[in-house]
């Protein structure tokens, strides 16, 4: 069986959950297009092999820009609610006729040699690459969560430059020193997790892990909980820039993940 999308790591992701059936005997191929950057492809395809691997039976196929567009001519005009292409998520896929097994995929995502411990909340303040226009919690806010929360241990994962100086007596900073699966191994086994919409945010939320996901603007919330299991808002606490929008719901969240 081979499915047609579109999407960088975090979509990838996203198509395994909705793909995760370990009782099914067939292989999918994932056939994916990542977008029109050559260089940031190339820069991912690593990364998306590795989220693939975390199912026995997903892989994936890598398209180009032609090829994408020829499947896109190939499958006509669009039928309302239900695009062309294997989409990320669960809600689409559906009226597509592909079932989720479960809304909450047991990956087994590799340990960490560092010693981190069991009791702490992790963050990616930065998504993205390195080296593209990313999304970020903001330095200033990252300060006001951690310094406003001095008993609970903060574990910094992501790869983003502009945070691997960051320190705070209660942050261990990992950025830029984890690999990718080791990452979403240490969000997917924290308390409660910190940081803004993307790959890490739906691991964490997959895994029933209490999160605080910054979306950055109104439509970014409305696209971003577009692509979740409807249960994983169970764990979600949506912000769009700042705590300061209802300094209750933060609260709730670390009551929810204190040891």
């Amino acid at each position: 069986m081979n499915l047609t999308g579109k999407g960088t790591t975090g979509d990838s992701f996203l198509f395994n959950c909705i793909l995760y059936n370990p009782e099914r005997e067939d292989t999918i191929t994932v056939e994916q297009y990542i977008c029109p950057d050559v260089d940031r492809a190339e820069q991912e395809m690593t990364s998306i092999r590795d989220i693939y691997s975390l199912s026995s039976n997903v892989e994936v196929k890598f398209i180009d820009q032609d090829e994408w567009r020829d499947y896109m001519r190939s499958e006509g005009p669009a039928v309302p609610g239900a695009p062309p292409g294997f989409r990320p998520s669960p809600n689409h896929c559906s009226r597509r006729g592909i079932l989720p097994s479960t809304p909450y995929p047991e990956f087994s995502f590799p340990k960490t040699d560092h010693n981190i411990g069991q009791d702490y909340v992790a963050c990616s303040p930065k998504s993205g690459l390195p080296n593209h226009v990313s999304r970020e919690v903001g330095q200033e806010e990252l300060n006001r969560i951690v310094l406003g929360c001095p008993s609970i241990k903060f574990v910094l994962v992501g790869k983003n430059e502009e945070y691997v100086n960051y320190a705070k007596p209660n942050v261990l900073n990992l950025v830029g020193k984890t690999s990718l699966l080791e990452a979403m191994g240490i969000v997917a086994r924290a308390k409660g997790f910190i940081g803004i919409q993307g790959l890490m945010a739906y691991v964490s939320l997959s895994q029933r892990v209490p999160s605080v996901v910054y979306t950055k603007t109104r439509n970014h919330s409305v696209g971003f909980m577009g692509r979740l299991f409807p249960e994983w808002m169970n764990y979600c606490t949506l912000y769009t820039r700042s705590l300061s929008e209802d300094p209750s719901l933060f609260k709730d969240f670390v009551e929810r993940c204190s040891p």
